[in-house]
């Protein structure tokens, strides 16, 4: 069995920490949001790549046109939630926003990790360790202008405390 995922992990440690069903609802929304709008910078990524065979870029393609429908839906969702919250509550939300980003654009070497030393890949804990060194803390999809956008219509840019390095606004 995989382990969970990096953002399930942290996903699930905000659920834990909230007491009230308000809390996991808005935390819930804030995590699928940044995950429904920023999946296509992600598989922008794939689709382009020239290195994967064609099936598995034209798969992704077909993918990716699904997810621009979700993330416009989630978009939209998120703005009217959003306008009907009470100051306190569009706080929170927010602030579950930037949680959602920081734990979409983290890597998560974990699946890797537990794939090859299942497989007993000789010498994998030094090439994993030299991978997350070189990795150096960057973002693993480094467009964020999706969630940017958002909350550059939501008027909300200024509240929202996030690395947001060289954001490209579509």
């Amino acid at each position: 069995m995989l382990p969970d995922s990096h953002i399930t992990t942290i996903h699930q440690a905000h659920l834990d920490r909230c007491e009230e069903p308000w809390q996991r609802s808005l935390t819930t929304l804030g995590f699928a949001t940044v995950a429904e709008i920023s999946i296509n910078a992600y598989l922008d990524l794939l689709a382009d790549d020239q290195e994967i065979q064609v099936v598995n870029s034209t798969t992704v393609k077909l993918h990716n046109r699904d997810e621009y429908c979700h993330a416009s839906i989630s978009g939209e969702m998120m703005k009217q939630v959003y306008e009907a919250l009470p100051a306190d509550r569009r706080r929170f939300l927010l602030e579950k926003v930037v949680a959602g980003l920081e734990a979409f654009v983290a890597p998560d070497f974990t699946t890797w990790e537990s794939i090859v030393a299942f497989e007993g890949v000789p010498g994998w804990e030094k090439a994993a360790a030299e991978v997350r060194e070189a990795q150096g803390g960057t973002h693993l999809v480094q467009d964020h202008s999706g969630i940017h956008t958002l909350l550059t219509e939501m008027d909300v840019l200024d509240q929202v405390e996030f690395g947001w390095g060289t954001t490209v606004t579509r």
